[in-house]
């Protein structure tokens, strides 16, 4: 009965991670025209801000393959969403783009934390038959939390309101999880269940899949209303076709939650890769459906590769994801700097040509 107890507590942390995790995280593609009117910036040197978000995501998960390893993973959690919270207050009252950059590290190192303890607490909790499904119903939550940034970003521009007014009161947030991670379970967990013994050395073929994968899909996302307002676009309308491609990305995890089986990912992963690829070009030429489209394709893939990692490495589970998290934060640092350059120095046409060679270079390493 008690293990019944803490399984439940540690999927509705899980959860709840994962709602945080995904709206803070949404809250800053939409607010980056903003952001650049309020610092008279271009998108080339705002894109430090996202870039220092990969630097301390990236911090924080090594952080956690080593000096973190023997604490709890309330405490791992606790300590994310606090530094979640500290950083939305830091950018709100930013008065210049250094003091952004540094609130761009403490966010990224906060939702780094707490998207990797979103899904270590629900495979804790979950047997290995039954992961995937739950895994995808966790990432349905994703896509539906990220329906709304775009939209409370808009009524923020429509009220004339600025960075304060924009961050300063979702920071309530993480703060609340902060005070909820009272009721996880203490102690060291133990080692997770596998169908396969974990092998030594890490994950690299497979985490270079998910990194890929996620850079194309972030890249997408992430710059999708600067990319679309360049293009002539209104804000809010803008606004709405990344709210569209949010609600895609959550339909095609209701579908992989509720059809899903072993197996699955041998065709919908390169079919996920190769048709959002095309979605997002169709999206990026003017076609709003492409970017819902590569939203639907999208929607098992990051599930279906997360819940492979636990199969091949449960008996190294924390390890194992933070090192796939450390990777894919490495790719999007890289990414986000790359989008920036591009936009500048090209066109935010050529530079909407990125996700999509992406998706295609996580399908090459995906049939190596």
């Amino acid at each position: 009965m008690a293990q019944s107890r803490d399984a439940v507590r540690l999927l509705v942390l899980g959860f709840g991670c994962l709602v945080v995790s995904s709206l803070c995280d949404s809250l800053r593609a939409p607010a980056l025209p903003l952001l650049a009117e309020r610092f008279a910036s271009g998108y080339g040197r705002l894109s430090t801000f996202l870039t220092a978000g990969s630097v301390g995501s990236l911090a924080f998960n090594l952080l956690a393959l080593r000096a973190l390893s023997g604490l709890s993973d309330r405490a791992v959690v606790a300590l994310a969403a606090g530094l979640q919270a500290a950083a939305m207050l830091l950018a709100a009252a930013a008065p210049g783009l250094g003091t952004l950059a540094v609130s761009g590290l403490l966010w990224g190192a906060g939702n780094g934390g707490l998207g990797m303890g979103s899904n270590l607490l629900v495979m804790r909790a979950t047997p290995a038959s039954s992961r995937a499904r739950v895994v995808s119903l966790l990432h349905v939550f994703y896509g539906i939390s990220c329906v709304f940034p775009p939209l409370y970003v808009a009524a923020v521009e429509r009220a004339g309101g600025g960075p304060m007014a924009l961050l300063a009161a979702p920071a309530l947030l993480p703060a609340l999880l902060l005070a909820a991670t009272a009721v996880l379970p203490g102690g060291r967990a133990a080692a997770l269940g596998t169908d396969a013994a974990a092998p030594a050395g890490a994950p690299w073929r497979l985490a270079s899949v998910v990194a890929l994968y996620v850079l194309g899909e972030v890249l997408t996302s992430m710059w999708m209303v600067a990319i679309l307002t360049a293009k002539g676009m209104g804000l809010p309308e803008a606004g709405r076709v990344l709210s569209g491609f949010f609600l895609a990305l959550a339909a095609g995890r209701v579908a992989s939650a509720a059809f899903v089986r072993p197996g699955a990912e041998r065709v919908l992963v390169p079919l996920g890769l190769v048709g959002g690829a095309a979605g997002t070009l169709l999206g990026a030429s003017g076609s709003p459906w492409g970017f819902w489209l590569a939203g639907a394709l999208f929607g098992p893939l990051f599930p279906l590769l997360i819940t492979r990692v636990s199969v091949e490495r449960g008996a190294r589970l924390r390890e194992s994801l933070a090192f796939v998290y450390a990777l894919m934060v490495v790719a999007l640092g890289l990414g986000h700097q790359a989008m920036g350059w591009t936009a500048e120095a090209a066109s935010p046409s050529a530079a909407a040509l990125l996700p999509a060679a992406c998706l295609l270079a996580g399908l090459a390493a995906w049939l190596l």
